[in-house]
């Protein structure tokens, strides 16, 4: 009796994590300081990752995956832009990272630069490179060399939880 009441539990909190649970999450939120935010601009770029975009890609039955950064300082980021991105494999959707799988990266270069206030989408992988099924979170940091200088750097930092399901993404 024991045992069956243990298992109804344990079945009623999976329902419940498939039901409230939530394959889209941000996970590891930057929190910046009155003086950071006060920093914001002074005459720098300051390039954030708003969220990871998903569209169709080239090959039929394809996804690529883009960052889509933005500047919140007050001047021009006019060298290359870059991606770096970390996958882990998640169990209990996408909550918990079990192992690593690599490393995906990305960059561009834009001829004007990306002024204050633009956003633009950066690639950093492709379906057909990844795996095929279950939760993955994805840590990505824009400018992990340091190669532009920015107001903060601190808030380069994004987290999301994506499923996968026969090799189709989605938030």
């Amino acid at each position: 009796m024991k045992i069956k009441r243990i298992c109804m539990k344990m079945v009623c909190f999976f329902l419940c994590m498939v039901i409230l649970g939530s394959s889209t999450l941000m996970v590891g939120a930057v929190y910046t300081t009155k003086e950071q935010v006060a920093d914001i601009g002074k005459g720098k770029p300051d390039l954030i990752i708003e969220k990871i975009v998903i569209e169709p890609g080239d090959i039929p039955f394809t996804q690529d995956l883009y960052c889509r950064v933005k500047n919140i300082g007050d001047a021009i980021a006019y060298k290359t832009i870059w991606i770096k991105s970390d996958i882990y494999r998640c169990i209990l959707l996408g909550k918990i990272p079990i192992n690593f799988i690599g490393t995906e990266t990305g960059g561009g270069n834009f001829v004007s630069g990306l002024r204050p206030g633009e956003t633009i989408n950066i690639p950093f992988a492709h379906s057909e490179d990844l795996p095929k099924f279950g939760f993955f979170k994805f840590s990505c940091e824009v400018n992990p060399d340091k190669t532009i200088d920015e107001s903060i750097i601190s808030n380069n930092f994004y987290s999301e939880n994506l499923f996968v399901f026969l090799g189709s993404w989605s938030k």
